[in-house]
């Protein structure tokens, strides 16, 4: 059996243009790691919001090493900054090939704030920190989403 590992990283974001264009390239990001997720056996989630992205991949090593250097070479973030790289006993996000929580053009209020009033400072997190916040995250939207 592969052993399981995850890797969480924040890092500063570049993409350019107003919100309806933003939007656009992270549903790039996310449909396009949503198919090599699922070729490769990785699963995690992915935060965007204004000024960073945080991301947890779980999966076998080989999986995650060549994503995360596909991700290194990406110009549309900078400052790349490992929070963890560490075995784990199960998935966290094993249900998502690529879950996300961010910001978008129809929903700023909801998560335009979470960097400014929640405490949510990926500069002071630990990774086990991000996978928690992630998730709390998580389900708080399936919550809100139930209720529409």
């Amino acid at each position: 059996m592969t052993a399981l590992l995850h890797l969480a990283y924040y890092s500063y974001n570049c993409l350019p243009g107003g919100p309806f264009e933003v939007e656009r390239q992270i549903e790039e990001i996310l449909d396009s790691a949503r198919r090599k997720n699922s070729r490769n056996g990785l699963t995690g989630a992915l935060l965007f919001n204004r000024g960073c992205f945080a991301q947890v991949l779980e999966g076998a090593r080989d999986a995650i090493e060549i994503t995360f250097e596909r991700i290194m070479q990406d110009d549309r973030h900078t400052g790349v900054t490992v929070l963890a790289y560490a075995p784990i006993g199960q998935r966290v996000f094993g249900h998502w090939s690529m879950a996300f929580i961010g910001e978008n053009a129809r929903d700023q209020e909801r998560f335009g704030p979470i960097a400014e009033g929640s405490g949510f400072d990926v500069t002071r997190m630990l990774g086990e920190d991000l996978c928690r916040t992630l998730l709390r995250l998580l389900r708080e939207e399936e919550v809100v989403s139930a209720d529409r």
